[in-house]
């Protein structure tokens, strides 16, 4: 479900003799102003802007509209139309402007996502008639879902002198986009948990660590299952990753992902 979205616009009519403009300048046009990724909903913004000339010295009326069009993540996701207050409604210039030009801000976008913006432009005669259509498509504005993500990349084990009891090296890695802080993670063998968890303070995204574990040695038909957040500490891009399971890796099966 996409969230409400807050939008904050403005337009800024501008009147301009038919002499003051270069000699073939585009009827309309539009672009992607800026494009604001944030861990907050909240910062995460666009800004569009579209301008549009006289056709008949200012002797026609300009009228302009923004509508919003956003896409999922995925191969096969296609751009969609975003309902939301002060889009899909028509910005008209005064009598006599030969320019008129429009910013539109779009706020408390959703991640991941992509947003672009249709503009469509109408020239409306004396008569009352629209003697004149064009429409532009803007670049998109990315919003890629900064969160980290924690994955169990790696579990190992070996022997100790104590025939009952091995170590475990558990690499977590973290393939999100930003660092995830205060999280632990939990081994089991055979179904049995091994205490206590370890803590993780800090981990950057694209780094891992290798934490080691003492507890009882599996046998080949024995779990061995790591996970990293189990308590939902950090909040992720992917929640469903978080565990690992293998055989037993002290008779030689090792997984990694």
């Amino acid at each position: 479900m996409v969230r409400r979205l807050l939008l904050i616009a403005g337009a800024s009519l501008i009147v301009l003799p038919s002499a003051a403009q270069s000699a073939n300048p585009p009827r309309a046009s539009a672009q992607l102003d800026r494009c604001h990724a944030s861990l907050d909903a909240a910062q995460r913004y666009a800004v569009f802007s579209a301008v549009m000339r006289s056709l008949r010295a200012g002797q026609d009326r300009m009228d302009m509209r923004f509508v919003l069009f956003r896409r999922a993540p995925g191969p096969f996701a296609l751009f969609k139309r975003v309902a939301a207050p002060g889009l899909g409604v028509w910005k008209r210039a005064d009598p006599g402007v030969g320019r008129l030009k429009f910013r539109q801000k779009v706020e408390n976008l959703t991640a991941p996502a992509a947003y672009r913006a249709v503009v469509s432009f109408r020239w409306i005669g004396a008569d009352g008639r629209v003697f004149a259509r064009a429409q532009h498509v803007t670049l998109a504005c990315q919003q890629p879902d900064l969160r980290p993500n924690l994955r169990i990349g790696l579990i190992t084990g070996s022997r100790t002198a104590d025939r009952s009891i091995a170590t475990y090296d558990v690499t977590v890695r973290n393939g999100g986009l930003s660092a995830a802080r205060g999280f632990d993670v939990s081994l089991s063998v055979g179904g049995v948990p091994v205490v206590p968890t370890k803590t993780v303070g800090l981990l950057r995204a694209g780094l891992r660590v290798t934490l080691q574990f003492t507890g009882p040695r599996c046998t080949g038909t024995e779990p061995v299952v790591a996970t990293a957040d189990a308590g939902g500490a950090v909040a992720e891009s992917n929640e469903t990753d978080n565990a690992l399971t293998v055989a037993c890796p002290i008779v030689g099966t090792n997984s990694s992902r």
